[in-house]
């Protein structure tokens, strides 16, 4: 069972190719970045249909869908002569006849339509002092129609598939059809036969598109700097070193110049005895308090690591 929706024109499709290549037109520098600007080209087509009655070969602006697409023709045309990225490589122009009537004279007036609308793209655009235009002339067959049919709501529609697709000349197959119930061939005349009366102009064209990239420039990062060493007396000698301290253990005489130890001098009109024991209380005052250190440090350090462990979970 045919469906009933009624046949409808072709409709105007636009194909994009991928681009081919891309130029660069200039590179700067904006600060920490270089910023390079390309034309990014390709290849794309457009076509416009436009319908002319039964038996004509002069466009009718106002039949059907043509208004449409004639203001979208000349808006790309428009658009044409305003982009200079654009330019055309070809523009063909074919015209087609119905199957029904005498088929040297459908050919004809698909030659005559192309013609026609050849010479309304000439007086409006110039086409043809511009660019490379071409046109052709066809008659749709019946076998065309088979899609068509099935889609609409056609009285006796199987009978009509079998007429269409029985591989008959043109001719026998319109006869076919005529000898139908009336209904059939009103039909056909009113629905299906008006899309195939028309003209496809397709224009192919080059295009381009600006874009721009910015790429950082790449920093050199900075030579790690020596740890300071620590300031340690000469003369003291190590006993702990740890990551975030030094535990040191002082001379018992008065080798070190450190500002820590001039207090000693105060202590040296006393007697041998008595500079000695107060020079074995001030090392061991230092060594608590650095031991006492290092151990804050370290127990420090412990806890800063379980913090670390700790966020590294969540």
């Amino acid at each position: 069972m045919c469906a009933a929706v009624g046949a409808s024109g072709q409709v105007r499709s636009s194909v994009r190719v991928p681009a081919a290549d891309s130029v660069l037109l200039s590179e700067r520098t904006d600060g920490n970045y270089i910023v390079s600007r390309y034309v990014l080209k390709g290849r794309s087509s457009v076509d416009y249909t436009l319908h002319y009655r039964i038996n004509l070969a002069k466009l009718n602006p106002s039949l059907g869908n043509n208004s449409a697409e004639l203001d979208e023709l000349n808006a790309f045309v428009e658009r044409l002569m305003r982009d200079t990225l654009m330019r055309v490589e070809a523009v063909r122009i074919e015209g087609y006849a119905s199957p029904d009537g005498v088929p040297a004279s459908n050919r004809s007036l698909a030659e005559r339509r192309a013609q026609d609308f050849k010479n309304y793209v000439d007086r409006n655009f110039g086409f043809s002092r511009k660019f490379n235009v071409r046109t052709s002339g066809a008659v749709t067959p019946w076998s065309e129609l088979r899609s068509a049919v099935r889609n609409s709501s056609i009285p006796e529609c199987e009978a009509v598939l079998t007429a269409i697709e029985s591989g008959r000349s043109e001719t026998a197959i319109e006869a076919s059809l005529k000898r139908m119930p009336k209904p059939v061939w009103s039909y056909m005349a009113e629905h299906l036969l008006p899309p195939l009366r028309r003209v496809v102009v397709t224009i192919d064209y080059a295009s381009g598109s600006i874009a721009e990239v910015r790429r950082r420039i790449a920093c050199p990062e900075p030579a790690p700097q020596p740890a300071p060493k620590p300031a340690v007396c000469e003369g003291y000698v190590v006993v702990d070193d740890a990551i975030t301290g030094m535990i040191v253990e002082l001379p018992d005489g008065d080798e070190c110049g450190c500002d820590s130890m001039r207090a000693r001098s105060e202590y040296r009109r006393a007697d041998a005895a008595d500079a000695d024991r107060i020079a074995r209380q001030e090392a061991r005052a230092a060594r608590k308090i650095a031991k006492k250190e290092a151990k804050a440090a370290r127990k420090a350090e412990r806890a800063a690591q379980k913090v670390d462990r700790e966020l590294g979970r969540l």
